[in-house]
């Protein structure tokens, strides 16, 4: 449906009013945004049978982690977190222990049923979008093919320090009375954390924390593990830290795969060891990050028009990690230019190349 100017200012203006959330005052402005507001519940609807199959698929391939969600949905008591841009809900089983993050894709920022006034919308196009190349209503499954990537990076590093660089996380079918209806979520295990990469920065800053109390480990496939998704909200909220020694894990990667490599975010590059070039591990990553396997999973995730700006982004990150002179600092700027015209100043220039030590 083609929207005019106007109907979008309408729009905007009912996002500041008081009883903006079940859309109850549109019926003033006309049948037309009440029109986008039933496109919108079909589409929703519509998206919940289309995921079914699948999500039975996932289901049956993971049965400990659903049992035990099935437990504390049935046992434990569900509640909508405050902050954020979109809808966050904690699960906790019956003995009130925090277990599962969920989070609704029809509640994420810019969707319809966001509770928000100010990230509620009954638009569905590039204009409503928080990121141009990367629509709405696929918050579910980029989460989801994310803790896939990080799972890959992990097992090629032989990274173990309690599992994860990424909670585990699956795309789901969710019944709860708290949501009205069934819905089409993001399921993510809780992961116990004291706190977050601000207050790491924060510590460096004051010194109160030493950079010798950091994992360096998890600060590098993490990096690896942003380039690849292409996160453009790795902001210093998104990413959990856990002591002794303080390791670094990454949530809220839903707005991540866009279309276009554009708009990298990476506050890790505010750590010490964004300074340093790649280490030996994190370029045997690179060297065999099974790609092909990426590939199969974006197509099982029907993230199709993602899989060019994800091949090139690869391409890019393998050539730069022959040149062991670069920082990580330094490849991630070149990552973030990716989307400038002249794509001769990705790569450094032969002059300036290092040749990799026997």
């Amino acid at each position: 449906m083609k929207v005019s100017p106007k109907l979008r200012f309408v729009a905007l203006f009912c996002f500041l009013h008081p009883g903006y959330a079940d859309f109850s005052p549109f019926h003033r402005f006309g049948p037309k945004l009440e029109e986008l507001v039933s496109e919108r519940r079909s589409e929703i609807a519509q998206q919940r049978e289309h995921w079914r199959e699948k999500a039975l698929q996932i289901r049956s391939a993971h049965p400990l982690f659903f049992a035990e969600l099935d437990e504390a949905l049935e046992a434990g008591e569900l509640r909508c977190l405050e902050g954020g841009n979109g809808s966050t809900y904690l699960l906790s089983d019956g003995a009130q222990n925090p277990r599962f993050i969920l989070k609704p894709s029809d509640e994420a920022i810019y969707c319809l049923n966001n509770p928000h006034p100010q990230y509620a919308s009954p638009f569905h196009d590039r204009a409503f979008r928080v990121h141009p190349h990367i629509p709405l209503y696929r918050s579910c499954q980029t989460e989801a093919l994310a803790y896939l990537v990080a799972s890959l990076i992990a097992d090629l590093a032989g990274y173990e320090y309690e599992g994860t660089l990424v909670p585990e996380t699956y795309l789901s079918l969710v019944d709860h009375p708290l949501f009205g209806c069934e819905k089409l979520c993001s399921v993510q295990r809780f992961v116990p954390h004291s706190g977050k990469l601000l207050d790491l920065i924060r510590g460096l800053k004051n010194q109160t924390v030493a950079k010798e109390q950091i994992d360096t480990v998890s600060c590098e496939l993490l990096m690896l593990f942003v380039w690849y998704i292409y996160d453009t909200d790795a902001h210093v909220r998104n990413f959990l830290i856990r002591d002794e020694p303080i390791a670094l894990i990454k949530i809220d990667n839903d707005l991540s795969f866009p279309q276009e490599n554009e708009k990298l975010l990476n506050l890790l590059v505010f750590l010490p060891e964004a300074r340093r070039p790649l280490s030996r591990r994190a370029r045997e990553v690179i060297e065999n990050f099974p790609v092909e396997q990426v590939v199969e999973q974006m197509r099982f995730f029907e993230l199709e028009e993602a899989i060019d700006a994800f091949l090139e982004r690869c391409a890019l990150l393998k050539k730069l990690a022959t040149y062991p002179a670069l920082s990580k600092a330094q490849i991630d700027e070149k990552l973030r230019l990716f989307s400038t015209p002249k794509s001769d100043s990705q790569v450094p220039s032969a002059e300036t190349r290092v040749k990799p030590p026997e």
